[in-house]
C-alpha cells in the first residue's frame, strides 16, 4: 500500500481521530463524540440554556408569511443547515430529523426557519457532551433496519427516512 500512497496515517490503541469524530474503543464500547467540531460550529452563538430538545412541535410547520432571509442569511443559513447534517449524519442522531426538515428549506430559507435552526444550535451547545455509544451488552450481533416514506400532499414534496439498529443501538438514521 505504501509504494501506491505517498502518505498513510496509521493509528493504534483505543483512542482514534477521524474527519472530526474522537472515537474510544474499551471492551464491550464505542464511544464516538465530535465535541471540537460542535465548538467549531457553534463559535460565537449565543445559546437558550433551557433548550431540552433540538425542535419544538412545529418543526414542519411552514409560516407563509414568515419574511425571507436576505441573499447573506440565506447563504449562512444553508452552511450551518449543512454543517449540522454532516454532524447528524455521524454522531448526533438526535439532530437528524430537526436537520432533515431544515436542509429542505435551505433554497428559500424564512426568519421562522432560521429561529428553528437557532433552535437546533442552542440544543446542541446544551448537549455538547453527549457521545454516541455503541455497546453489544453480551448480546450477539443483531441488524435491524426500519425504512419509511411519506408522500407529500399540499406541496408535492416527499420525506424519507431509515435508522439502523446494531445490538440495540441506532447507529445511522
Amino acid at each position: 500500500i505504501r509504494s501506491k500512497f505517498a502518505a498513510i496515517t496509521v493509528t493504534r490503541g483505543a483512542k482514534h481521530s477521524y474527519l472530526s469524530m474522537n472515537i474510544l474503543c474499551t471492551d464491550g464500547c464505542i464511544a464516538i463524540d465530535m465535541i471540537g467540531y460542535i465548538k467549531k460550529i457553534t463559535q460565537g452563538i449565543v445559546a437558550d440554556t433551557r433548550r431540552v430538545s433540538p425542535a419544538n412541535a412545529d418543526l414542519f410547520d411552514i409560516d407563509p408569511t414568515s419574511l425571507s432571509l436576505s441573499s447573506v442569511e440565506k447563504e449562512s443559513f444553508h452552511t450551518k443547515v449543512a454543517q449540522l447534517l454532516y454532524l447528524a449524519k455521524r454522531a448526533r442522531l438526535d439532530l437528524l430529523t430537526a436537520v432533515s426538515h431544515l436542509a429542505s428549506r435551505v433554497s428559500c430559507p424564512s426568519v421562522n426557519d432560521q429561529k428553528k435552526l437557532n433552535d437546533v444550535l442552542s440544543y446542541l451547545i446544551n448537549t455538547m457532551d453527549r457521545k454516541m455509544m455503541l455497546k453489544s451488552a453480551g448480546r450477539p450481533f443483531d441488524l435491524n433496519c426500519y425504512i419509511d416514506a411519506s408522500y407529500g400532499e399540499d406541496d408535492a414534496t416527499s420525506r424519507s427516512g431509515v435508522v439502523v439498529y446494531a445490538c440495540g443501538v441506532a447507529i445511522l438514521g
